[in-house]
């Protein structure tokens, strides 16, 4: 059985320099809004997702006169199969703002992977991360250098309805023939993400994959 497991927690708010008065209630395009190209390879969860290349609000790390506007971090926790029966786990934090005009600059951009701890999931594909130790670095444009150590956890439970797929495939190899079926389960979750010492809200998306295989030699 291999799983994957991405679950998101987008938090923004006001800058300080931000006064009454100053900023714009114009509607600006929401990070909530369907992306047109998802920076992960699976679908994303619609609570957060960010471009890779140029921004629609402006390069990122574009300086502006932050007085009004917003300051968001992304948290992501991404666990996937390494192939030999254990898993990793990958976390980003990734700081932003978004200035009263539209325009958008990276603050920072932590992010690192490590061997994940117990990975549990229930036959309704409810998930609990035991917590694991995630070294994290921050990277410039021709190096990277550690920031911090981060212990993450979590715990989801499914909020949609288990979807399952099954796949069968037969070959044949001179005189052996293979057979081979996949079940793929599918379900979005929501729950609590864990780092150190604070608990966010969060949600996301589970697969498990199944695989049986047979061979028949004459």
């Amino acid at each position: 059985m291999q799983v994957w497991v991405r679950v998101s927690r987008c938090v923004c708010g006001l800058v300080d320099r931000c006064r009454s008065g100053r900023c714009s209630h114009r509607r600006r395009r929401s990070w909530n809004d369907d992306p047109p190209s998802p920076y992960y390879f699976w679908r994303l969860p619609s609570v957060s997702w960010r471009w890779r290349g140029p921004s629609p609000w402006g390069s990122w790390g574009e300086g502006y006169p932050l007085e009004c506007g917003q300051v968001c971090t992304d948290t992501n926790l991404n666990v996937f199969p390494n192939g030999d029966g254990t898993e990793s786990a990958c976390v980003d934090i990734f700081t932003y703002a978004i200035s009263s005009t539209g325009r958008s600059r990276v603050i920072s951009d932590e992010s690192g992977c490590n061997l994940a701890g117990t990975l549990t999931v229930g036959t309704d594909l409810s998930v609990t991360l035991a917590s694991t130790d995630v070294g994290l670095f921050t990277c410039g444009r021709r190096s990277c250098s550690p920031s911090r150590t981060v212990s993450v956890s979590a715990s989801d439970s499914p909020t949609s309805p288990v979807v399952t797929t099954t796949t069968k495939s037969t070959t044949t190899v001179g005189g052996c023939t293979y057979r081979t079926s996949t079940e793929e389960q599918d379900a979005d979750v929501a729950g609590t993400l864990t780092i150190d010492s604070s608990t966010l809200d969060e949600t996301g998306f589970v697969i498990v994959v199944s695989q049986r295989s047979t061979v028949h030699c004459h």
